[in-house]
C-alpha cells in the first residue's frame, strides 16, 4: 500500500519561480522568480501560503486544510531564524508584511497588511531599538488601521476621525500614540477576539482571516519581512 503525501500547502520565496503562477499567484510568483535571479542575499525572505489553501479553505466552508497551520508555523520558524528576530518580540520584533495575489491580474485586489508582529509589548522594543517613539506608535497605528479595514472590513474613516479628534486634545504625534494604545481603536473591531499578538498561531489566524474575504477567484498570501 502506497503512502499518501501531504500536499504542500506553503513555499518559501526559494522554492517558487515566475512558470508558478497558478500555485503561487501573481505576486508570490514575481518574488520567487526574484529571489531565483537576484539571490535571497538581496530579496527580503518571505513564504506564500498556495491559491490551493484558498480554495480548500472555501470548500470546506472556511476550514483551513489539514496541515496548513503547521506549515505556516515551520515556514515562520525558519523566517525568523534567518531574520534573527521573532515576530512580536517585546523587545526587537520581526515584523512581516501580508499581501494576496490572484493567478490572474484583476480589479478589488485585497490591500497589504503592514507591520504585522507589533501589539502594546513590542512597540514599545520597537521604539526603543529605533530611538524613535512616533515611528514606532505610527507604524502599530497602520498596522491596526490596515488589519481593521482589510480584515475586519472596518471603514478607514473611522480611524480617520479616531486620529482627528485626539488630535484636538494633544500634540500630533502625542494624539496618535493615545489613539492607538488607549481603547479607540480596540471599540472599533465588532468582534471578542484580541488583535493579533504575534507568533505563529497568530499568523495563521490573520492569513485565514484574509482568505476569509477573498472572492470566488483563489489567491495566494505572501509574508514578506518588513524588518
Amino acid at each position: 500500500m502506497g503512502t499518501s503525501v501531504a500536499t504542500q500547502w506553503v513555499y518559501d520565496f526559494t522554492e517558487g519561480s515566475r512558470d508558478m503562477r497558478e500555485l503561487l499567484g501573481g505576486k508570490g510568483a514575481n518574488v520567487a522568480e526574484m529571489t531565483r535571479v537576484l539571490g535571497p542575499e538581496r530579496v527580503p525572505a518571505g513564504f506564500t501560503i498556495t491559491t490551493e489553501a484558498c480554495v480548500a479553505y472555501m470548500h470546506a466552508d472556511r476550514t483551513p486544510p489539514a496541515g496548513l497551520e503547521a506549515q505556516v508555523d515551520d515556514a515562520l520558524a525558519r523566517l525568523e531564524q534567518q531574520a534573527g528576530k521573532r515576530l512580536g518580540d517585546p523587545d526587537d520584533p520581526l515584523l512581516v508584511s501580508v499581501r494576496s495575489g490572484a493567478r490572474d491580474s484583476m480589479p478589488g485586489m485585497l490591500d497589504t497588511v503592514l507591520n504585522l508582529g507589533l501589539n502594546d509589548r513590542s512597540v514599545r522594543g520597537l521604539a526603543a531599538r529605533t530611538q524613535n517613539e512616533r515611528f514606532a506608535w505610527d507604524s502599530y497605528r497602520r498596522f491596526v488601521q490596515m488589519f481593521g479595514n482589510v480584515v475586519r472590513g472596518v471603514e478607514g474613516e473611522r480611524f480617520e476621525d479616531a486620529i482627528k479628534a485626539a488630535e484636538v486634545e494633544n500634540f500630533r504625534w502625542h494624539g496618535l500614540i493615545n489613539v492607538v494604545h488607549v481603547p479607540v481603536f480596540r471599540q472599533m473591531f465588532p468582534f471578542r477576539e484580541p488583535l493579533p499578538a504575534g507568533g505563529g498561531y497568530s499568523t495563521a489566524c490573520t492569513t485565514k482571516s484574509i482568505a476569509l474575504r477573498a472572492s470566488r477567484c483563489s489567491r495566494a498570501l505572501s509574508l514578506k519581512v518588513v524588518r
